[in-house]
């Protein structure tokens, strides 16, 4: 800003200086001093670039422009253009600040420190990379939590909006999980942590966002290299324009200006760098709703996907299961099969395990080699004997077949080698909105919307006709839900795939776009998707899809908006029917118009 004043009123004094009485030279040395104040950087960057090789972008253009503009004797509008395309730089600059602003908030959700209880009681404050697993910190109300934890004491109204994108506080007492990056309110907690600072939600968010600004959409490569075309395209067309008609007419002053013109206004800002912005923009827009886009180029695949595929358990379904119904043949098999089932699921990190061993008796048995069969169930040794729980098709192979229950819910069936002992029913309630989602998903370009289910089928039978999805596929292992999702690649649609668990992984990788439930999911599975979802919910699925088709479109429009009136200017300038003041709007005019549309992808109603 300082520059661009000084450079200003050394032009405009330029001006006035005959006025004013003062000598001629007076006029060069303000209108010189002007030049280079305002010019040294764009020109020190133009002569840089050619020692690297990068010969053509916009401060090669605007260099040569104004210094060939000197050479004709037009002072004036050598400067006029320099100070106008640093104006523009200094507003599009202004213009990604506004447009990163979301995301640098996130940085801020790291908290500074730690406060640990000794085993004294005492409280020491460390730095989050210091606290361990197990250690107790201290978090007075109004502070951000600094690890993943669960608390021990206390309890208070949390604020995760920062972090999940969920604007009203919840209630948390002893027990409770916590996520880093929240506020206590009200009172202060006492919490166990449960996770490393490198592993926690605040980190994850940090790494993710850092990622997010490295990645390109395939729209920004393709501008990337529509420049290095473009560029020495229009530099030659400059060169021709410049001697072909000077060669005849001999008019060499009046056709060097016509050149020097189409230099101002074929330089590519408005495409380099609104493109960019309205990316990075739909990415923080993004944030700001508790939604972490790894790349501008998931957000413009999401754009285009016609094909929406979901687990069941834990992603379109709340995750906490209730037991409804147990079947043995008598009060002691029961018992026995629920002290196997104990023993067996507290190995385990299924979501249904919890519910399980809650509703169990608590025994003392103990299971022994417990191996788990992804998508099937457990087995293990107790006493010598080794037993099995899981879906009707891996534990009936075990002891001989049984028919499967009649039930609408998540089955686990439990037997030894040598005999069937029962079969435990459970229900999982769908979340809230799963049907209006999906409905939304479906008017937004979704042309079929599927759930792919390891659960039995008239689990996932009953989960369609709730949710309104097109189709569900049960019984599915994770290489099953990988085949499904290749085959409708085959058939040209885009995929989306969302998933939760360890063993969604594979399809969350394979899809177009893999989308992961970042408060209940797994750490794998989030590393493997390419969008998290913070809160949860698949209402902010819908939220995304949204902010995705807008940022594609704003890019689009700036693609074409620039293109047409880079057109129209050239053809102007080439028949020397507009002047330098012109071409500045060219370049600096439409880069700012197309910059401000770009702002537009912040805004998410």
């Amino acid at each position: 800003m300082i520059k661009l004043l000084i450079g200003a009123f050394l032009f405009v004094l330029s001006f006035v200086s005959p006025a004013l009485g003062l000598p001629e030279y007076v006029e060069y040395i303000l209108i010189g001093s002007s030049y280079l104040i305002l010019g040294y950087e764009t020109i020190l960057h133009a002569f840089k670039n050619i020692l690297e090789g990068e010969l053509f972008d916009e401060t090669f253009l605007m260099t040569i422009a104004t210094i060939g503009a000197l050479i004709i004797g037009e002072y004036h509008e050598a400067v006029g253009v320099m100070l106008f395309y640093e104006l523009g730089e200094y507003l599009q600059d202004l213009a990604v600040d506004k447009s990163t602003d979301s995301i640098e908030k996130l940085m801020d959700i790291k908290p500074e420190k730690a406060r640990i209880i000794t085993e004294s009681g005492d409280r020491l404050e460390a730095k989050p990379e210091e606290v361990k697993i197990g250690d107790l910190i201290y978090v007075l109300a109004g502070e951000r939590v600094a690890l993943d934890g669960k608390i021990v004491e206390g309890s208070t109204y949390l604020d995760t909006k920062a972090v999940t994108g969920e604007s009203k506080p919840f209630f948390a007492e002893k027990g409770n999980a916590v996520i880093s990056g929240s506020i206590v309110l009200d009172s202060p907690l006492t919490i166990e942590v449960t996770s490393l600072y490198e592993n926690s939600t605040v980190a994850r968010i940090i790494s993710l966002t850092k990622e997010a600004r490295e990645t390109k959409a395939p729209t920004e490569h393709f501008i990337t290299r529509f420049a290095r075309v473009y560029t020495p395209v229009v530099c030659a067309l400059a060169l021709i324009i410049a001697v072909v008609p000077s060669l005849i007419t001999g008019e060499w002053s009046t056709w060097i200006h016509k050149a020097l013109i189409t230099l101002v206004i074929s330089c590519p800002c408005a495409l380099v760098l609104s493109v960019p912005v309205a990316f990075f923009g739909g990415i923080g827009s993004s944030a700001r709703e508790g939604i972490l886009v790894k790349g501008g180029t998931h957000l413009e695949t999401l754009a285009k996907a016609n094909v929406f595929l979901f687990d069941k358990t834990g992603t379109i379904t709340e995750g906490s299961f209730k037991v409804t119904k147990t079947i043995s043949k008598n009060k002691e098999t029961e018992d026995k099969m629920l002290q196997v089932l104990a023993a067996l699921e507290r190995e385990s990190n299924h979501p249904i395990a919890k519910t399980i061993l809650s509703f169990c008796p608590d025994t003392k048995t103990v299971a022994t080699n417990v191996r788990e069969y992804k998508g099937k169930g457990l087995s293990g040794l107790i006493d010598g004997v080794r037993y099995y729980a899981g879906n009707h098709s891996f534990v009936s192979t075990k002891c001989g077949g049984f028919p499967p229950t009649d039930s609408m819910g998540t089955v686990v069936y439990v037997c030894s080698e040598k005999e069937y002992l029962g079969s435990i029913e459970l229900e999982d309630a769908l979340k809230e909105n799963v049907k209006e989602s999906f409905e939304a998903l479906r008017a937004n370009g979704g042309t079929k919307i599927v759930i792919l289910s390891g659960d039995n089928e008239k689990s996932v039978s009953r989960a369609v006709n709730l949710s309104s999805a097109d189709e569900g596929k049960s019984s599915l292992l994770p290489q099953n839900k990988v085949d499904f999702i290749i085959e409708e690649q085959k058939k040209k649609n885009i995929c989306v795939f969302t998933g939760d668990g360890i063993n969604d992984s594979p399809a969350l990788a394979t899809a177009d776009v893999g989308i992961s439930m970042g408060g209940v999911g797994s750490d794998v599975a989030i590393e493997a998707s390419d969008i998290v979802i913070m809160n949860d919910s698949l209402s902010s699925l819908v939220t995304a899809q949204k902010i995705s088709r807008k940022t594609v479109t704003i890019a689009k429009e700036n693609i074409v908006f620039a293109i047409a009136l880079k057109i129209v200017f050239l053809a102007l300038g080439s028949f020397g029917l507009i002047g330098m003041g012109w071409a500045v709007f060219a370049d600096t005019g439409v880069a700012l118009v197309s910059v401000l549309n770009s702002l537009r992808t912040l805004r998410n109603r």
